[in-house]
């Protein structure tokens, strides 16, 4: 990637990231998104956001497989706190993944190497910060819950939001079959007929030595201070639980 598309790249990210919780200025965003289609509406079913790299595209697929639903619109994908407020205005079903810090920050800076740790650092505090505003009218779901036990989310949100939605056996062939439409979601996204195994979201041996590179740089003196807020914004969110 070139020198110049990455500092695009970057800029965008910062202005993106200082308009991202409003509800508004997430409708503006969409025009000029590729997640446009997944701006979040009245006729929505569900929302489902988080920071990326919180089992964002896992959650959804297992929605849509659990569900045997692949029709209805879901909001999703934008990783802004504003579609999540925009989802709790309209009255949207929503729900919010969440995952530790050090593992989620260090996978997205892996999955988009044109932003900086400082960057990635600071869109997780942004995010969750301006969730934190919200917690008690939407679900929120921990990242191994949902790739380990599906029906803490759908039970979470009949208990929440007086829905009907059908629980599943989260055993290996359900994995297998959500996967399978993990992989057809990324080939959709990006227009292609192979999966990408650097980008596609499910776990992948290439990336696994970058990750733990990248983690012991953030445990490292710079980040040290930094994190220990991020657990503590992880633990206040994980209390609404």
């Amino acid at each position: 990637m070139k020198k110049a598309s990455l500092y695009y790249k970057s800029f965008k990210h910062e202005i993106r990231e200082l308009i991202s919780h409003s509800p508004f200025f997430v409708e503006w965003i969409s025009q000029f998104s590729s997640w446009k289609r997944f701006l979040v509406h009245s006729d929505s079913r569900i929302c489902i956001e988080g920071y990326p790299r919180s089992a964002n595209t896992y959650a959804v697929a297992a929605f849509q497989v659990s569900q045997n639903d692949y029709t209805s619109h879901i909001g999703r994908h934008s990783h802004l706190s504003g579609q999540v407020l925009r989802a709790h205005k309209l009255g949207v079903p929503t729900v919010v993944l969440i995952r530790n810090p050090l593992d989620a920050i260090a996978s997205l800076k892996i999955f988009s190497p044109y932003l900086t740790l400082d960057q990635c650092v600071r869109f997780y505090t942004k995010f969750y910060l301006e969730v934190e505003n919200v917690l008690e009218d939407i679900v929120v779901v921990e990242f191994s819950s949902v790739t380990e036990n599906f029906n803490d989310l759908i039970e979470k949100l009949n208990r929440k939001y007086g829905m009907s939605l059908r629980s599943v056996s989260h055993d290996e062939e359900f994995d297998e079959i959500v996967f399978k439409q993990v992989g057809a979601m990324d080939m959709e996204y990006s227009n292609s007929s192979s999966i990408n195994p650097e980008r596609v979201a499910r776990p992948n041996e290439i990336r696994a030595k970058h990750n733990a590179e990248i983690k012991i740089f953030l445990k490292g003196a710079k980040y040290r201070q930094k994190l220990e807020e991020l657990d503590k914004l992880y633990f206040r969110v994980l209390e609404s639980l």
